[in-house]
């Protein structure tokens, strides 16, 4: 009985370790909002001398981390150096301006392509027919995930080391807006509202969005793992500690 216990905890110690080595783990989806695209799209791209961001923002429903992030893009990544993936806190809307981006949260974390560990970016899907269009993954180093609290709303900004580099719009067609609209800062620090004008056609705008446009969103997703609960935490705990002094003896 004892032996089968031991087992029993081992295993859950193996189980709760084992999302850390593996980087395509299917991990839990915690935020989607991946598909359709519109085929509309934002450069979002930082060099030396330029420096253009799109961002969107998204709803902590369950404390965890975030390990991977899906998205649609338009550049060549051979030409990709690195991705700049950056998280921030929320300002809320007032009724005289969007909601945005706030401060930065962490330092930016900068994604190289995917080696023999998977760990980094790689294109995952190539729509057809073949174009420009991409889905690319990123699988965060470990070191680098992002830990969100349940009820909090976060931003996350996605940039390309290129020349040409673009985000793709979500086709707000038949989809409900989630939370606000995306946005973006231009080349000279200026924050614009991404969205869609009176007559459809996807544009930006400063300040409040009108009434007769409607939100934009950036077609992305983003998965992880819960944070263990504080009892599952001591479980293991005393898991290990057990196991330890079986060995000893």
């Amino acid at each position: 009985m004892r032996l089968g216990l031991g087992m029993v905890l081992l295993c859950a110690l193996v189980v709760a370790a084992a999302p850390t080595a593996l980087a395509d783990w299917p991990h839990p989806v915690k935020w989607e909002q991946l598909d359709p695209a519109s085929g509309n799209y934002q450069w979002s791209t930082i060099t030396d001398t330029d420096s253009q961001m799109v961002a969107d923002d998204f709803m902590c429903e369950e404390t965890g981390w975030i390990t991977d992030i899906e998205f649609y893009c338009i550049g060549a990544l051979a030409n990709v150096d690195a991705l700049r993936v950056t998280f921030w806190w929320d300002v809320p809307g007032t009724v005289d301006e969007e909601s945005h981006p706030g401060e930065l949260i962490g330092d930016p974390i900068i994604v190289n392509p995917a080696g023999a560990d998977g760990i980094g970016f790689k294109v995952i899907e190539v729509p057809e027919p073949v174009g420009i269009e991409a889905k690319v993954k990123i699988n965060l180093p470990e070191c680098d995930w992002f830990v969100q609290e349940e009820g909090n709303i976060y931003w996350i900004g996605i940039q390309g080391y290129a020349s040409m580099y673009a985000w793709i719009v979500r086709d707000p067609e038949g989809l409900d807006t989630n939370y606000d609209d995306a946005v973006y800062v231009d080349k000279q620090g200026v924050l614009w509202h991404l969205g869609y004008d009176e007559d459809g056609r996807f544009d930006k705008y400063q300040g409040r969005l009108p009434d007769d446009w409607t939100s934009a969103d950036m077609c992305f997703r983003l998965t992880g793992i819960p944070i263990p609960e504080p009892s599952l935490i001591a479980l293991l705990g005393v898991a290990g500690l057990a196991l330890l002094k079986r060995r000893r003896r």
